[in-house]
């Protein structure tokens, strides 16, 4: 209630209840009820903002039909979801094809896609470099993808290190960095 009513009018998007498929805080506590009250109570605090279901494992792992399965229940109870967000962790490589088959399984919910926490770990930055070209070349090519959000670009503070970073620590752009 308070951080909507005090960021109402400013964002676009809402991240209603982060990572229900991994650690349903609320839901598990107060039971799944919790969820839908959620978004539908958000609605009701800013009719104006796309809400979103955002996790992880659904694109860069096996867990897209879990996830599916969530928002498509959500969805039955009256939640009103606005957008699907898929963390985007990559480990040292993104596959392509599976990346590929899980962005057209969760456009089958008709909703828009964000590619959310985009990263990769490599030590090679032109791997990285690589990596992230393709995310993106997949994730553009697909009309129900909006966009990417990156998590962490700097070798100073990336949570996954220097390895996945975009930007040396010395604020220049690594092969990475000028890729993007």
């Amino acid at each position: 209630h308070s951080a909507v009513n005090h960021f109402k009018g400013t964002f676009l998007h809402w991240d209603v209840n982060n990572e229900m498929l991994h650690g349903n805080y609320f839901g598990n506590r107060l039971g799944n009820w919790v969820n839908t009250w959620m978004f539908q109570h958000a609605r009701a605090l800013d009719a104006n903002v796309k809400l979103f279901v955002n996790d992880y494992n659904v694109v860069a792992g096996n867990e897209t039909d879990a996830y599916k399965q969530q928002i498509l229940n959500l969805i039955a109870s009256n939640a009103p979801v606005g957008g699907i967000g898929a963390q985007g962790h990559f480990g040292a490589n993104v596959s392509p094809l599976p990346t590929e088959i899980r962005l057209d399984s969760l456009a089958e919910l008709g909703l828009p896609i964000w590619i959310t926490e985009y990263d990769s770990v490599n030590p090679d930055e032109l791997v990285r470099a690589d990596n992230l070209e393709m995310l993106y070349r997949i994730a553009f090519s697909k009309p129900a993808v909006e966009g990417v959000l990156m998590w962490g670009f700097w070798a100073g503070s990336h949570w996954l290190g220097s390895n996945a970073a975009i930007v040396n620590l010395n604020w220049t752009l690594n092969a990475a960095g000028r890729r993007y």
